[in-house]
């Protein structure tokens, strides 16, 4: 119970953190990584537990990014994807999802294959996409959250359903602001995948 609040309390200052674009959100990010792999681990929730890895590494990198784009006053740039892009984000998504499945229907003795699933990998998608300040990042940190919260509903986490359910409208709330904070500066579109050639 008390990982489940801390994890969760963690969690939702990060994200509000990023809401506001602050380079902060990553390091409070790592605290609620290591405190929400711990828990995963000992409710069973091994694709959640094992995105946790792929989030440190991510986060690492994404600090690293947004570090280097304020150095170069890009600080306030967000990016979309040309849809050649988006056919690879979606090709990439049924692939992982896929992948995942198979493993944890195979492997372990997970109760919610499909959900854990499909959870992580959009996870892994709305991470990949936060750190290149893509700003349909949270249309997929939406879906993610309302899969999510019924997840944790299952699983009776009562602190991380909560959480959930309070990001599915941080997630609005993070759309809306970044899409009207920076509308005046416009949007950078990326036709290929070397992302740091935008940033």
């Amino acid at each position: 119970m008390t990982l489940d609040l801390l994890g969760s309390i963690a969690s939702l200052l990060s994200t509000y953190l990023f809401v506001r674009l602050k380079p902060s959100a990553w390091i409070i990010g790592l605290i609620a990584i290591i405190l929400n792999a711990y828990l995963y681990w000992d409710t069973a929730i091994y694709a959640d537990m094992c995105l946790e890895a792929f989030y440190f590494i991510s986060t690492c990198y994404g600090l690293f990014l947004w570090i280097k784009s304020e150095k170069k006053s890009n600080a306030t740039k967000l990016t979309t994807l040309s849809p050649i892009l988006w056919c690879g984000v979606f090709s990439l998504l049924a692939v992982i999802y896929t992948a995942i499945y198979f493993v944890l229907s195979q492997q372990t003795d997970s109760t919610v294959p499909h959900l854990d699933a499909f959870t992580t990998t959009l996870s892994i998608i709305a991470q990949l996409l936060l750190c290149y300040k893509v700003l349909y990042t949270w249309v997929f940190w939406f879906v993610a959250d309302v899969c999510y919260a019924l997840l944790y509903y299952q699983k009776q986490l009562p602190f991380h359903m909560l959480l959930t359910i309070i990001y599915t409208g941080v997630a609005m709330t993070g759309y809306i602001t970044w899409k009207r904070k920076y509308s005046k500066c416009g949007l950078v579109t990326q036709e290929r995948t070397n992302f740091d050639a935008g940033l």
